[in-house]
């Protein structure tokens, strides 16, 4: 009996010890926990699943206009991708042996629908996503084109091709990534020659500007003005019932004044394959008028009125007529490469 009763209080003993054991390794483990830092993240590694936000999306502009690949890549992970656009599959791949794919020859401007799918090793859906995309647009300048008012391009990547661009006194005003220059071009303020009518001033030329990241090509910039319409000559008069017959500004006007040349301001930071040549062309002022010296020298040639008024407006009869002002210089500004403007070019 007293075997069996020292048994059982030892069995009481050891119970009563595991209890206080057990205690003990909770309050140090409740005791831990409060002391670990609570913004502490587990260490990620290469074969945590992929997320949605990790697959990017960027387009890359071809050789020729309006042609763009889609390139997506996202991190080494241990899950699958599949990706389709407009609801046709282009690849599904392992992501730890690829990070990057191409979607070839998509047109530019055009909007795509791409399904983005994380799968696993099994090839079953995790999570997915659809995303509305829209295709970088290019601007492609015809082989010949003029201006009919202010113009301001905004696109990813703008074209030339043997163009020849004449703005005359709008402005033309160029954004883009790219400035590619396929076969050499020229953008002219005016056609080379160009006259304003007799009585008219020349016209101005606009503003040319370029801002790019990158230009490739040969472009020759021609900046001028449209030059002085040629004098008036002046009227005969003839009164009627009489013999008395008289001209009004015998010698006629004086000539007109050529327009001022445009201003040019390229801002471009890499031109390592781009070849400009600006160029300045200075205008002629307008001719004076032909001497009248009977109502027959006239010849059709533009008169003002009896009254010295044309167009709206008054002329005075000039002793020595002069021909018109020549044309006066526009200012040129380039900034290459990451330079400061110059002064005035801001």
């Amino acid at each position: 009996m007293k075997h069996k009763t020292f048994i059982k209080v030892l069995a009481v003993a050891l119970a009563m010890t595991g209890c206080k054991v057990q205690k003990k390794s909770e309050a140090a483990a409740v005791k831990a926990a409060k002391t670990k830092p609570a913004n502490t993240q587990p260490k990620q590694v290469t074969n945590r699943e992929l997320r949605l936000e990790d697959v990017f999306v960027e387009f890359e502009g071809q050789a020729q206009p309006n042609v763009y690949n889609m390139i997506l890549s996202w991190p080494e992970t241990r899950d699958r991708v599949r990706i389709s656009v407009d609801g046709q599959v282009m690849f599904a791949v392992n992501t730890t042996e690829r990070q990057t794919e191409a979607v070839a020859n998509l047109q530019g401007g055009r909007k795509v629908a791409v399904l983005v799918e994380i799968l696993d090793q099994q090839y079953h859906i995790i999570t997915s996503e659809t995303r509305e995309l829209e295709v970088p647009k290019d601007y492609v300048f015809p082989n010949q084109f003029t201006l009919t008012n202010h113009m301001k391009i905004p696109n990813e990547r703008v074209f030339l091709n043997n163009s020849v661009v004449t703005t005359g006194n709008f402005n033309l005003e160029i954004q883009t990534k790219k400035l590619i220059v396929l076969n050499r071009s020229t953008i002219q303020g005016f056609i080379p020659g160009a006259k304003a009518a007799h009585g008219n001033d020349g016209r101005s030329g606009g503003l040319i500007s370029i801002e790019a990241e990158y230009a490739e090509g040969e472009l020759t910039f021609t900046m001028n003005s449209e030059a002085g319409g040629d004098a008036l000559m002046g009227y005969y008069m003839m009164i009627y019932g009489s013999s008395n017959e008289h001209v009004v500004c015998p010698l006629g006007t004086n000539g007109f004044t050529a327009g001022r040349n445009g201003d040019l301001k390229l801002k471009i930071k890499d031109i390592s394959n781009f070849r400009h040549y600006p160029q300045e062309t200075l205008s002629d002022g307008g001719k004076t008028a032909p001497i009248i010296q009977n109502k027959e020298s006239i010849n059709g040639y533009p008169q003002m009125p009896s009254h010295k008024m044309f167009g709206g407006k008054h002329y005075d009869c000039p002793k020595r007529p002069s021909p018109g002002g020549g044309a006066q210089l526009g200012k040129i500004c380039q900034t290459f490469s990451g330079q400061v403007p110059a002064q005035g070019c801001e």
